[in-house]
Formats: structure tokens, sequence, C-alpha cells
């Protein structure tokens, strides 16, 4: 009877510990459960931080936290929690190291193009003896950034010298533009004064034609185009007495005159010069039978009289000229063309004589 009396006190006991357990039982489910989502809420953060922080590692670092994450399913096993626990710690570790290293790699990357800066600063300093004192001012504080730790120092100090750097390039950059504009405006009136030069030297101050050089080198230009061409000599006749009876001045006057009469019966490609004293040279862009046609057109037009001022006043002077035509093809030499047209001309002259 006593043991039945002292088992009816301890039932009640035993009933509420028995309670109590599965109560606590229950509230350790729940809270595990719970530790287990935020572990794998905590793996997804770390993983997504990893990836901005280092987007050059972080993506390998997300991949294996997230295959972590996957592997804590709930109810997770204790050994499972202490295994993934230390990959987590080995994986953090393994990727903290990688970013240390590639962050101390992008430094001495970021070194070298200071010191890059700081090299071409000096050598734009050196050509350029206004900008010496400023360039080499840079140089010195290029190079010291080089030698800091802090990346945020470098970037701040690099980018308010690099603007530094780029104001005293724009101005080199805008004084050697203006520079080159006044050398090409230069340029261009030595141009201008060399061709005036040229077309001065290769003039005859007389009659405003080429001269004996201007004939030359239109001739060496029309042998270069390989086109056949016509070469006249006019030789004009007993012109010294125009000297002797009229005066110097006068005979310039006619030398003028016929030679503008030359000048009016020509074309735009072909020329006509004074190659000295009273004889006169035109070239012809055609063969000798069209050149003779040409000159005989010009003995009606240019040959005649002329009107010249004396010192007794005005009078009347008779101008012609011996001719002689010789025509030029590719394989013959200028000397050998002039050479006919010189003995046809002295032909005329003295069939003229005869007359």
């Amino acid at each position: 009877m006593r043991l039945l009396r002292r088992q009816a006190k301890q039932a009640p006991c035993a009933q509420y510990m028995i309670s109590l357990k599965k109560h606590m039982e229950r509230v350790d489910d729940g809270f595990l459960s719970a530790s287990t989502e935020c572990y794998r809420s905590a793996l997804v953060a770390m993983a997504n931080s990893g990836a901005r922080a280092c987007p050059a590692l972080g993506e390998s670092l997300r991949e294996s936290l997230l295959a972590l994450r996957d592997r804590l399913s709930d109810p997770v096993q204790a050994d499972i929690l202490r295994c993934t626990s230390a990959e987590v710690e080995q994986n953090l570790g393994a990727w903290g190291d990688r970013a240390a290293e590639y962050y101390t790699q992008k430094a001495v990357e970021i070194k070298e193009v200071v010191l890059t800066l700081a090299r071409a600063a000096e050598t734009l300093g050196t050509k350029d003896e206004r900008y010496k004192t400023e360039f080499h001012g840079l140089t010195r504080e290029l190079g010291a950034i080089a030698g800091l730790e802090d990346l945020a120092q470098i970037r701040t100090l690099l980018a308010n010298r690099t603007s530094e750097l780029a104001s005293c390039v724009e101005r080199m950059v805008k004084e050697g533009e203006d520079s080159v504009a006044r050398l090409r405006a230069d340029l261009a009136g030595y141009e201008e004064r060399l061709a005036e030069a040229e077309r001065l030297a290769g003039t005859d101050t007389v009659t405003g034609l080429k001269n004996r050089q201007g004939l030359e080198a239109a001739l060496a230009a029309h042998t270069r185009n390989g086109e056949r061409f016509s070469v006249i000599v006019l030789d004009l006749n007993e012109f010294k007495r125009v000297n002797d009876e009229c005066g110097h001045l006068a005979g310039d006057h006619v030398l003028h005159d016929f030679g503008a009469e030359l000048k009016g019966q020509l074309r735009a490609q072909d020329t006509v010069g004074r190659w000295g004293g009273d004889e006169f040279v035109v070239v012809l862009e055609c063969d000798s039978i069209q050149a003779l046609a040409w000159m005989n057109r010009v003995k009606k037009w240019a040959f005649g009289e002329y009107k010249v001022q004396t010192a007794s006043g005005s009078r009347k002077v008779s101008v012609s000229a011996a001719t002689g035509i010789a025509e030029w093809r590719p394989g013959i030499a200028l000397e050998a063309v002039f050479r006919a047209a010189d003995e046809a001309m002295y032909q005329d002259k003295a069939a003229a004589k005869i007359r």
C-alpha cells in the first residue's frame, strides 16, 4: 500500500517531465530550422557581397557559397553543419588571399601608369622650355604618388595631377595649332613670292612675254608630255634701223607691240616669247603644216606699220620678220629642232633680200 501511494504521488511529476521534454524538443526543432535558414541567407549575402567587392574574383566565391547553401537542407544534420562551416571559412580565407593579391597587383599597375605619366611629363617638359618648370614639378609629384600605398589617396592625387597635365598639354596643342597656322600662312606667302619670282625670272621686261629662260621651261614641259609640237623662229628684218633712226626707246615699243600681236593670235596652250634681241620664238601644239598656216595668218595681222614716238614726233615704221618652222617629235633633240628652224629662218631672210 505504501508503495502504491508513493507511485501515485510520483505519477503527476513524471507526466509533467515527459510533457516538458516534448515541448523542449518542439522548441529545439523550430530554433534549429530558423537558425539553418538564417545561415543559408547569410551565405547568399556573403556570396553577393563578395561578387560586388571584387567582380574579377567574386563569381567563383559566389558559386561555392551557393553550393554550400544548397547542402543545408531542413532539418540539417550536425555533422553537415560542422563541415559546411569549415568549408565556408576555408573558401572565405582563400578568396580573401586572392583578392588581396589581385588588388596588390592592381596597385602595382596603377603605380606603373603613374610613373609612365611622370616620364611623359618629363619628356614634354624637356621638349618645350616654356613649360619646363611646370612639367618638372608635375613629374616630381607623380613620382611621389607612385610611392604611396593608399589607393584612394593615389586616385585623388592622380586625378588632380593628370588634370593639370592635360591642361598643360591642351595649351601646348593650342599654341602648336596657332604656330602651324602662322607657319602655313608664312609658307603660303613664301610660295606666292616664289611663284612671282619665278614668273619674273622667266619674263622679258620689254615685251612682258616669256624670256629665253621661260621659253626653255615651256619647251621642257612640252617634251615631257611627249606630244608633237612645232617651233617657229621669227627674226625682225632690219630692226637695227628702227633703233638707229627712232631711238632704242621707240625700238622697245615696237618689240612690245609686235609681241602683243603675236600673243593675240595664240591659243591658251601655245607659247610665245622673246628669245633675245629682235628674235621671237613661238611654240605651237600642232604639226608643221598647221604651224605654217598659223604663220601665214600672223603675217597678215602682225606684219605691217607700227606707230612710235620719237624726239621729233610720232612716225610709222614698217615691221616684218624672217620665219623658220620645225616640228618636234619624240626621239628628236630640241637642239636639232632649233637648228632646223634657224636654217629655215635664214633661208627666208636670204630670199627676202633677193626679192
